[in-house]
């Protein structure tokens, strides 16, 4: 069976996915988005939005916010733990706090793009000037927009040569620091992180 072509194939349906497919449908590509998740999925990060942010994504806001979180932002309190909190306030605002399992399927739903989420990278390779997908998609340009573990990354780069990790902990109680120090080396020798080694600096401020 002949591999289903696109003009651009996107790996990762988050907002770095959806939103580079949604420009390029705009610009009349077919494009083809793939994603392992199904969406909408939880994403426990960055739940918050700055309003260059969301012009340059476009979004309309009284349209998003019918339906989904959207809390503007105008000043934040910061407890201290020896003193009354202090109050910053912006006078307009400057972020909004948004739920990413809304806010990502918002972006992906609206790119435009033929979706499939529930579909991993299995396999990537090259075939004169396309490259394959699992031996199901061919595209002469494929994107990679998975994050930290995208497998576009890992298949093109590679694996990664050794390199260090380095651990600081800092305490102005010593009794504390020497307590830590060891327990956070054993926790980082139980970690798996290629070939890195783990140094851990124990020194106190």
């Amino acid at each position: 069976m002949n591999p289903e072509r696109c003009d651009v194939l996107v790996v990762g349906g988050g907002p770095a996915g959806s939103s580079c497919a949604w420009k390029l449908v705009q610009a009349g590509l077919d494009v083809l988005v793939l994603d392992k998740q199904v969406f909408p999925r939880d994403k426990v990060c960055a739940g918050w939005v700055t309003p260059p942010v969301m012009d340059t994504l476009h979004l309309d806001l009284e349209d998003y916010r019918r339906a989904r979180v959207l809390q503007p932002i105008s000043g934040f309190r910061t407890g201290l733990i020896d003193g009354p909190p202090v109050v910053t306030g912006y006078g307009r605002t400057v972020s909004y706090g948004i739920r990413r399992c809304e806010f990502d399927h918002y972006l992906l739903g609206r790119c435009g793009a033929d979706v499939r989420t529930g579909t991993a990278v299995r396999s990537l390779r090259r075939d004169g000037a396309d490259w394959i997908v699992n031996e199901t998609y061919r595209a002469p340009i494929v994107v990679g927009a998975g994050g930290h573990f995208c497998p576009v990354a890992k298949a093109v780069a590679g694996t990664r040569a050794p390199e260090p990790v380095v651990v600081k902990l800092f305490s102005q109680d010593p009794d504390l620091l020497a307590t830590w120090t060891p327990q956070v080396t054993e926790a980082l020798e139980k970690v798996k992180v290629g070939d890195r080694t783990p140094i851990v600096d124990g020194r106190g401020c």
